[in-house]
């Protein structure tokens, strides 16, 4: 099937299931066969030719086409608004010159920390073929775009987990925070702030990463005191009265299978006496034992109180906590640390004067 598709794409055909900002899909005739293609949408394709104007001629950067493109009222391709992630990607698709591609997302099956799953990065190296479509863009103005990217490129090939909390803090609007580092001819002009990637927007105030730091640091330090204090309370005697409970319940039950299999075996018995009332009267009575037994073990068994390992949980919050004030550990192994103990922290800010002061909210979703 791939053979198949990769012959379609290099006779210029295009395949994939969602087509390009700026061209919807359509099927042209070639002899006897349908040919995949696409067809411009002159709407979209007019805000295509604006963002390649704005980014070459202008020379504006993509977070300020996407504020120029929201301010003038265009509906963004995904969501409510543009984002400069979508902006690049425009600027990169060759579809817009009238080509098409192939293995430009190839499937690929990596292993991390013991689990198999399927990713789908962007190929460095990938075909390229002159496609049926029309082009909405000269390929002077692309390359031209190109150029300047060349010019403005940040290699990310080598880059390395920077911000302890990364894709574990998340501004109230929902969007991620990031660590923003301000650097002037080498020197630190600024102290480093989490922002949030769509302030422009939600506008929520950011914070120094030390203020954040040490609000972390003494949501930590408080959580492992009332663990401690959860531990000196341990409910292991509860834990083990239970489930004697359970094991005589179990017991019980099992005697009165017996029973009943022994009434059975006495009353089907070529010596038995026992007449046929006697024996359904015992048997009755023998199956409401059972009965009675079963429903008082499930209920038991569902009310069986869960034995909290508070301790391993103290051992993790404390190696997060203990990591996070050491300066020689690199953030990559702080940021594994935190995410063994921490699901998710939400951040708020209630000021309008991120460099004033202002309470900082923070509700930390623990994972122990």
């Amino acid at each position: 099937m791939n053979r198949g598709r990769l012959l379609s794409v290099s006779l210029g055909n295009y395949v994939g299931s969602i087509p390009p900002y700026g061209y919807t899909k359509t099927v042209v005739m070639e002899g006897k066969r349908k040919c995949p293609t696409l067809k411009i949408n002159e709407d979209e394709a007019n805000i295509v030719r604006i963002i390649f104007d704005l980014y070459v001629n202008k020379d504006m950067g993509c977070p300020n086409i996407a504020r120029y493109l929201d301010e003038h009222g265009v509906s963004a391709p995904k969501g409510d608004m543009w984002s400069p992630a979508a902006i690049k990607d425009m600027l990169t698709n060759i579809h817009y010159i009238g080509k098409v591609k192939w293995n430009w997302r190839k499937t690929v099956t990596v292993v991390k920390d013991s689990k198999i799953f399927d990713t789908r990065p962007k190929a460095q190296n990938y075909l390229i073929y002159p496609g049926k479509h029309e082009a909405i863009i000269p390929e002077e103005l692309f390359n031209a775009a190109e150029e300047k990217r060349g010019r403005n490129h940040r290699a990310k090939g080598t880059t390395k987990v920077r911000n302890p909390f990364a894709s574990l803090l998340y501004c109230q609007c929902g969007r991620a925070m990031t660590l923003r580092t301000y650097v002037k001819n080498g020197r630190p002009r600024s102290a480093p702030r989490l922002l949030c990637d769509n302030q422009v927007h939600c506008g929520t105030p950011s914070c120094t990463y030390e203020e954040f730091e040490l609000l972390i640091i003494d949501i930590l330090k408080k959580t492992i005191h009332d663990f401690k204090l959860e531990l000196v309370k341990d409910n292991s005697n509860e834990c083990i009265m239970h489930q004697k409970l359970i094991d005589s319940l179990e017991h019980k039950l099992k005697t009165a299978k017996q029973k009943e299999l022994s009434q059975w075996e006495q009353y089907t018995s070529p010596d038995s006496y026992m007449p046929e009332h006697i024996f359904k009267k015992l048997n009755e009575q023998t199956l409401r034992e059972i009965n009675e037994l079963k429903q008082a073990l499930d209920t038991a068994q569902k009310t069986a109180p869960v034995r909290e390992d508070y301790q391993k949980k103290i051992d993790k919050l404390s190696s997060a906590l203990d990591h996070l004030s050491d300066s020689s550990v690199s953030a990559e192994e702080k940021n594994r640390l935190l995410k063994a103990c921490i699901d998710k922290i939400l951040y708020n800010r209630e000021t309008n004067l991120p460099r004033r002061g202002g309470t900082i909210l923070l509700d930390v979703n623990l994972r122990v």
